[in-house]
């Protein structure tokens, strides 16, 4: 989704893999799985984490199992594996093998290949398998599930994670870091920078925030800072202990040009004729996946979507001018309640999927026009459905009505971001009753509010959509809110 930088591997995911045939070779891998070599197991977990299919629990207990076989590469891509999938690192860094930062020697490492890197220590780490484990130990504090496949909460993983050989695994790559924060390209860094909570710990007594602030001002003199990095870059600063001290003026100024950008090409997306169309194609040009947790809040401010309520995060403006809003006449609920006690579980009620939700909830009034003349009246209420991403459209209530949102492929295809389907249920919805009230030659109208609370932050194609909702009918207030991410360190004591 939206803020995830981390990639295990610079060659591009799949196009599409049949879910069928997927299960099938990930079955008899798990009926293998005790013949499979370390970097094999670790290929499994990336392949899982890369389609975006729920880990089972003999896969997540085998990671532990084999910590102190793993390479560098093995290991990093377990870590990236696990934290993408939304488990929890604790139980692969707790049985990792102590590892030295320097070159010079691990500690406990098993002869041959142990203690990642077969005691050679973070000094035969790659840049890329730095950031990589760094990104996962940030995203990894806030796993649902147990890395050994106990079912250990959010709470139970970060006290493990304190202890044994995770500590000792997170001191290690927080030195070296530190030390070899230089050799990072723009995209390790925001990676780095975004796990600073939970690599750097409270004390940071290696000098690593210094480091990556240093760093990042020397790739903005160069232009070295893809407009993603940017982005994902003052996130992490932001979260810092530090705060809005840590973030460079270049820094700022950099993504406060950029938020300008996308917000006047957005608005374009809400005017009428090509120019919608326009906009919405010229997307992908920006670089951008999206502008992070507090700019999306801002961005969702400025175009008058975002609602009130939305879990730790409030519009700043940064500048931007915001949309007038008017009030809601039943006003905003907690949105996060509608999401609570909903499992995000596969079909088959495994472990906790990576799976993006979506409530969707709305009253709607739609008025058609008909043959005789005069309207016909019709109420839609969606009191609370849930949408998952990757899951299927609603029917298109057929062609004669079909009003179309048009999805910006950023990185992938967003046709099936949840909040694509929560909004293109809307439209089918809409279609439907027209039809079923027989509305003239497709003339209809649709009144009153539709809100989305989403589980992650929405990238920029899903903003699109929402306004492209919004030129199609007019009379419909959106509301959105989403849950921020929290720096791990703030998320342990929540």
């Amino acid at each position: 989704r939206g803020t995830t930088l981390g990639a295990a591997s610079s060659a591009p995911p799949p196009a599409q893999v049949p879910r069928a045939l997927f299960r099938e070779v990930a079955e008899e891998a798990g009926r293998r799985v005790e013949g499979l070599s370390a970097r094999e197991t670790s290929n499994v977990a990336w392949a899982f984490a890369t389609v975006q299919v729920p880990m089972p629990r003999w896969l997540t207990s085998a990671l532990p199992r084999r910590a102190g076989e793993l390479g560098p590469q093995e290991c990093a891509n377990a870590l990236w594996a696990l934290a993408v999938a939304s488990q929890s690192v604790a139980g692969l860094t707790n049985a990792l093998p102590r590892i030295s930062e320097s070159g010079t020697g691990g500690v406990g490492g098993v002869a041959g290949r142990g203690g990642g890197g077969s005691g050679r220590g973070f000094g035969a780490w790659k840049p890329q398998e730095l950031a990589n484990a760094a990104w996962a130990l940030g995203r990894g504090a806030h796993g649902t599930n147990g890395a050994d496949g106990s079912g250990v909460g959010r709470e139970g993983a970060h006290a493990a994670s304190a202890k044994g050989g995770a500590e000792a695994f997170r001191r290690g790559l927080h030195r070296a870091l530190a030390a070899r924060v230089g050799e990072l390209n723009g995209l390790e860094l925001a990676m780095v920078a975004s796990a600073l909570p939970s690599v750097a710990g409270e004390d940071d007594e290696s000098g690593l925030l210094p480091a990556v602030i240093s760093r990042t001002s020397t790739l903005l003199v160069e232009g070295r800072l893809a407009p993603e990095a940017v982005v994902q870059l003052r996130e992490g600063l932001l979260a810092s202990a530090a705060g809005p001290a840590a973030v460079p003026p270049a820094l700022r100024e950099a993504f406060e040009a950029q938020a300008a950008r996308t917000v006047e090409l957005l608005r374009r997306v809400s005017e009428p004729g090509d120019a919608s169309q326009e906009a919405v194609r010229a997307l992908p040009a920006l670089g951008l996946t999206t502008l992070g947790a507090q700019g999306t809040a801002d961005l969702l401010g400025a175009l008058g979507l975002l609602a009130r309520g939305t879990n730790g995060v409030d519009a700043r403006g940064d500048g931007l001018e915001e949309e007038g809003e008017e009030e809601d006449e039943d006003g905003d609920d907690e949105p996060a309640a509608y999401l609570q006690g909903v499992p995000a579980l596969d079909e088959e009620g495994g472990d906790a999927s990576p799976q993006v939700l979506c409530s969707l909830r709305h009253h709607l009034l739609l008025s058609a026009e008909q043959e005789g003349g005069g309207w016909a009246h019709r109420t839609l209420s969606e009191p609370g459905r849930v949408l998952r991403s990757g899951g299927q459209p609603d029917g298109d209530g057929g062609s004669a009505l079909a009003l179309a949102l048009e999805p910006v492929t950023l990185r992938f295809a967003r046709d099936r971001d949840a909040e694509f389907l929560a909004l293109s249920a809307v439209l089918a919805s809409a279609r439907w009753a027209a039809q079923e009230v027989g509305a003239a030659g497709g003339g209809w109208k649709l009144h009153g509010t539709v809100r989305l609370h989403v589980t992650h932050t929405p990238c920029l194609s899903c903003v699109s959509a929402m306004l492209q909702l919004r030129r199609l009918l007019p009379d419909v207030r959106l509301r959105v809110s989403f849950d921020a991410p929290r720096p791990a360190a703030r998320a342990a004591e929540a």
